[in-house]
């Protein structure tokens, strides 16, 4: 077309007029850029989209004023943009009324996400709260971070209290969590504030302390101020576990003296009831375990090196399923209560050949020995056990005779040097019969017994040895040589030192040393069926107390010397009552205590056996049938 406009441009010049390709060319620019901006009209060719316009071509620089300034083909077309109407003034636009314009008009702003134009506290630059309204226009109401948000504490336990340590923000409570931050312990929904305090060493009501004492389950602990043990009923406190000078116990009936309690000990003649019984002139007995023995004979007690020695014998003792004849033998610690263990028994044959007859018990610091007589169908014998009170090593001895006839009469001496004495005492023609061993010989079974020349000399003054009763004891003189003083029953009548007689009618004799004194009981039968006591120091002075203490007729008894001197005694009268009997060194008036024996279960009692030790404690044993009890008292 530019090639044709120059032939058109000739044909409108005068004939024969020649023009120059420039005048052409300028000629042709004015013909088509009318305005002048270097654009040719687009209806010519060019791109100028108003030639009457200088300010409006391809370069122009658009502005909002509704002309395409630019000839991009839109007007105003880089210089819109999108407008919202902001109802409440917050800042934020309805997105729901976007305009898109030059410039806002008055009420219009350029952020269109308000998601209520209808309050000016809702918009995206609010601050959320718990109040069920999407305050930030974030899609979601009361979220975690809402300014007025709640922590809220884990309650894994569900007892209602959270855990302090483990915490979340929320306008209301998650699941398993509750406002409160107190538990102690959200593992145990039994432990939390205000809960029931129990005894179980665990905080239950979390107030930083344990096992207090108003706990639902505390003991009730009573007052023990003189430390014995026993408590004082009148004097309690509630806890969980013992006070100081608390204990379970509220049996105590003098909480100011240590030596007054239940199974205390009871002091002969004083005013205390010491083992609280509520009788301060009685004392409890224990009955002993005799493995369903029959036919017992004793008891006897001995003690030496701290410890007390009760022995019975009977002629049939179950040991595991076999039946013997046997010497039982039980072992205490003179300061331990009595448990009625049985620690030894000598037995004879299971076969029944040989019979049990009597026996008898002694014991030094060293160790302690049973003596058994025994009969067959050939002869007779005396066996010896003896036992280490240190090492319970245990010998025996058996020394024999050709005789098969019983003895009626058996004792025991033991010397300070160990030496164990045992005289037997036959009927008419058989005679006496004597041993002397060492103990600790016979424990190692080195022993090589002798005859005791002295002893069987004296015994020989009566060679037919119908003695209804047999007692002696190892004395030192003044020369300090050893020697056996014995007393017998020789047909009702009184036997002593080899020579003296008595008119008196005897039923029964004993006889104790101890510390330097010799005592012997006697029972007189002829006179007032009282007791006779003759107790003679080691300088061979003597005292003598006639004691008439009973119409009815003594048939046993046993006697003890306390480290004082004073002697005791247990007696059984023809009535089975017990009973015991002491006196001051001085005094000549005796004491007399009946036995309660009532607390053993026992009836009618056999026998008796009495030994004070070293710290004044009595030791006493009852026989009632086949049942042995002890019991302890204290001794003036």
């Amino acid at each position: 077309m530019h090639k044709l406009l120059p032939a058109l441009f000739a044909l409108s010049l005068p004939a024969c007029i020649w023009v120059s390709d420039a005048e052409v060319d300028d000629r042709f620019a004015e013909l088509t850029d009318a305005d002048a901006d270097g654009y040719q009209d687009a209806l010519y060719g060019g791109n100028d989209c108003d030639d009457s316009d200088p300010t409006v071509h391809p370069a122009g620089t658009e502005i909002c004023n509704g002309v395409d300034d630019d000839c991009s083909g839109s007007a105003d077309d880089e210089l819109l943009a999108p407008w919202y109407p902001d109802g409440d003034g917050d800042g934020y636009g309805d997105p729901g009324g976007m305009s898109l314009t030059c410039a806002p008009e008055s009420g219009w702003v350029d952020a269109g996400d308000d998601c209520d134009d209808g309050s000016a506290s809702i918009n995206p630059g609010a601050d959320e709260y718990c109040n069920g309204v999407d305050d930030d226009c974030d899609d979601d109401t009361d979220e975690d971070d809402a300014e007025d948000a709640i922590i809220f504490y884990m309650d894994d336990d569900g007892d209602g209290f959270g855990d302090v340590a483990s915490f979340t923000l929320a306008c209301s409570a998650p699941s398993d969590y509750v406002e409160d931050a107190t538990d102690c312990d959200d593992a145990d929904p039994a432990v939390y504030p205000d809960a029931d305090e129990y005894c179980n060493d665990v905080d239950d009501d979390c107030d930083e302390s344990v096992d207090e004492d108003d706990a639902l389950d505390t003991s009730t602990f009573y007052a023990d101020v003189d430390g014995d043990g026993y408590g004082d009923p009148d004097s309690t406190i509630s806890a969980c576990s013992t006070p100081d000078d608390h204990v379970e116990d509220a049996t105590d009936c003098d909480d100011g003296e240590a030596t007054i309690y239940p199974g205390g000990l009871e002091v002969l003649g004083d005013s205390d009831d010491g083992d609280c019984d509520g009788d301060n002139a009685t004392f409890s007995f224990t009955l002993h375990d005799t493995r369903s023995a029959q036919d017992l004979e004793g008891p006897r007690l001995a003690q030496g090196g701290g410890q007390v020695y009760l022995a019975w014998a009977a002629e049939e003792l179950d040991d595991g399923g076999s039946i013997y004849d046997a010497v039982a033998v039980s072992v205490f610690d003179d300061e331990s209560p009595l448990d009625g263990e049985l620690d030894f028994w000598s037995t004879g044959e299971s076969s029944d050949l040989a019979q049990l007859n009597r026996f008898d018990l002694v014991a030094n610091d060293n160790l302690w020995v049973a003596g058994s007589s025994w009969v067959d169908l050939n002869d007779r014998s005396i066996r010896l056990d003896a036992v280490n009170a240190t090492t319970g090593s245990h010998g025996s001895y058996d020394s024999r005779y050709a005789w098969p006839v019983a003895f009626d009469q058996l004792q025991l001496g033991l010397s300070s040097v160990g030496n164990v004495t045992a005289v037997g005492c036959g009927d008419s023609g058989a005679g006496a019969q004597a041993v002397q061993i060492s103990a600790a010989g016979v424990v190692a079974g080195t022993a090589t017994p002798a005859a005791d020349d002295q002893a069987l000399e004296s015994l020989d003054d009566h060679d037919t040895c119908e003695y209804d009763h047999l007692a002696y004891e190892f004395f030192m003189g003044s020369t300090a040589r050893q020697r056996l003083d014995y007393y017998v029953l020789s047909g009702g009548q009184f036997v002593s030192d080899r020579s003296s007689t008595d008119t008196w009618i005897i039923n029964d004799v004993e006889v104790s040393t101890a510390n330097g004194y010799r005592v012997t009981a006697l029972v007189d039968l002829g006179s007032g069926n009282g007791f006779y006591f003759a107790r003679s120091d080691s300088s061979g002075g003597s005292t003598v107390y006639d004691w008439d203490v009973t119409s009815n007729l003594i048939e046993e008894l046993d006697v003890s010397v306390a480290p004082s001197g004073i002697p005791y005694a247990c007696a059984i009268d023809n009535r089975g009552d017990a009973m015991l009997l002491w006196n001051d060194v001085d005094a000549l008036v005796p004491v007399l205590q009946g036995i309660d024996f009532d607390a053993a279960d026992l009836g009618a009692i056999d026998d008796c056996a009495i030994v004070v030790t070293a710290d004044s404690v009595a030791w006493i044993a009852l026989r009632s049938g086949d049942d042995v009890a002890t019991a302890v008292v204290g001794v003036p």
